[in-house]
């Protein structure tokens, strides 16, 4: 009898033992995190006054709610949580003019939605949403009268059925893997920037988008394998703005000559304007280069650039935000 109660305590011994070792072998970051929900505005007892405060308080997987307001701030979400507004029209984020830009965004799976963010400063490359990480989502926002309304940088981001208007540039690309879809991009300088000369712009998807009302719908330089499809672009003062440059390299002998890879974009069944039967034609500039050494770099022709839409849509697409 006394064997058998000697065996049963050493069991129990070793079961706890591996229920210790199994917890403290977790995931820091699960066990750390419970989705919690913090509150801003409101209220509730002990909801926070800032949304700053908020994200300083949560941690990985926690959600932050916004009750409506306006709330005149700069914010920096450096954990991956979820940033949410109760109502897209009433819960504001106001820049008051800063001179950078009003949510910084430096954490993977990030997400962003039912907000106004409004009023960065006009001067320089100030963003509204600057996106410094991976697999951000941004959707459902109101983004008006920036210098720039979203920027996108590293992969795998996504914006959708937002509002972007009244900014100098309403998104501005780079990076690899990027979607823009069922997005209002209108009454901007320039609706969407993507300017490759100097970061990789690679393999993006931007699709039914209503696009009008802008100076310039695209503006594109060196951008590759992206696709545009399925987009309204209309009653845009310039369609398409778009620039590619071959340089060729001139190396200290002389002895050879290196090309940049050839950048396309697959433009495919967007709304030019008014229904056609033919492809639309895109036109652009070609630039040819020798870089000689440093930063000297000589352009030496320039010529017209066609890209083509081959099946152009007889009727705009009805695009629901």
């Amino acid at each position: 009898m006394n064997r058998i109660t000697i065996i049963g305590v050493m069991f129990l011994l070793v079961s706890t033992s591996f229920s210790v070792t199994s917890v403290a072998g977790e995931d820091p970051i699960a066990t750390m995190s419970n989705g919690n929900t913090l509150y801003v505005g409101g209220t509730g007892p002990g909801n926070y006054s800032k949304i700053q405060d908020a994200i300083n308080s949560a941690f990985h997987g926690d959600t932050v709610f916004v009750y409506n307001g306006t709330y005149y701030e700069r914010i920096v979400i450096n954990k991956r949580i979820s940033l949410i507004g109760e109502d897209r029209d009433t819960t504001v984020i106001d820049g008051s003019g800063v001179t950078d830009y009003i949510v910084y965004i430096s954490a993977n799976w990030v997400n962003i939605s039912g907000f106004t963010i409004q009023r960065i400063s006009l001067q320089g490359w100030c963003t509204s949403v600057e996106i410094r990480a991976s697999y951000v989502t941004i959707k459902g926002n109101i983004l008006r009268k920036n210098k720039q309304g979203i920027r996108l940088t590293s992969k795998n981001n996504k914006v959708f059925n937002n509002i972007i208007s009244q900014n100098t540039r309403g998104i501005s690309f780079e990076g690899r893997y990027q979607s823009v879809y069922e997005n209002i991009i209108s009454n901007n300088s320039v609706a969407i920037s993507m300017l490759g000369s100097y970061t990789e712009i690679d393999s993006c998807v931007i699709s039914m988008n209503q696009i009008c009302d802008n100076e310039v719908g695209f503006e594109i330089s060196n951008t590759k394998n992206t696709t545009i499809s399925f987009n309204n672009i209309i009653n845009n003062n310039r369609n398409t703005r778009i620039k590619k440059e071959n340089t060729f390299f001139l190396s200290l002998l002389k002895e050879e000559i290196l090309n940049l890879p050839n950048y396309e974009i697959n433009w495919d069944s967007n709304y030019w304007d008014r229904p056609r039967v033919l492809p639309k034609t895109i036109i652009g500039i070609n630039i040819v280069n020798i870089w000689v050494i440093m930063d000297l770099v000589i352009p030496i022709a320039i010529h017209p650039y066609l890209q083509f839409d081959m099946h152009p849509a007889k009727v705009p697409y009805t695009i629901n935000v």
